[in-house]
């Protein structure tokens, strides 16, 4: 789903993210997650961990519909038609894996964030869904799909 990337030696000490080395200008297609409900929705573009593109994913779970944040970071540049507000399906280009906001280390970072109930994503503000009182870090293996038998 993320292409040829490999996990990152490195690994990252941050709740609810993952580093993946990548090669630079690789293409970066947009995760579905397990029980999600229709198409995700470009929550934002901006200058968070570099390029980043937020994206929002509306989950089944057993108490009803939760959403996501799936924040794509150090991006070279967005993939063409990819705006606040635009819907993407699973496979979309989303982006083009670059070293923004981390000079010479190319590589792209997958942060997973549970929105709290009733956070409003207008206008977007990307430092703002990253506080405490609007999104909280998950565990990433939680919600990507399963692999394998």
């Amino acid at each position: 789903m993320l292409g040829s990337f490999e996990f990152s030696s490195q690994g990252s000490p941050t709740p609810g993210v993952v580093d993946l080395a990548a090669a630079q200008g690789e293409p970066v297609f947009v995760l579905s997650l397990d029980e999600q409900e229709g198409e995700a929705e470009v929550a934002f573009v901006g200058d968070v961990h570099g390029i980043t593109i937020g994206v929002v994913h509306r989950v089944r779970e057993a108490d009803g519909i939760q959403r996501y944040l799936l924040l794509y970071g150090h991006l070279d540049r967005p993939g063409a038609g990819v705006t606040s507000g635009a819907r993407l399906r699973t496979g979309d280009t989303l982006g083009f894996t670059g070293d923004t906001g981390s000079p010479g280390q190319v590589h792209l970072r997958l942060e997973v964030r549970q929105l709290r109930e009733g956070a409003r994503l207008e206008p977007p503000d990307p430092r703002r869904l990253l506080e405490a009182a609007v999104s909280f870090p998950c565990d990433p293996r939680n919600v990507l799909p399963r692999r394998g038998p």
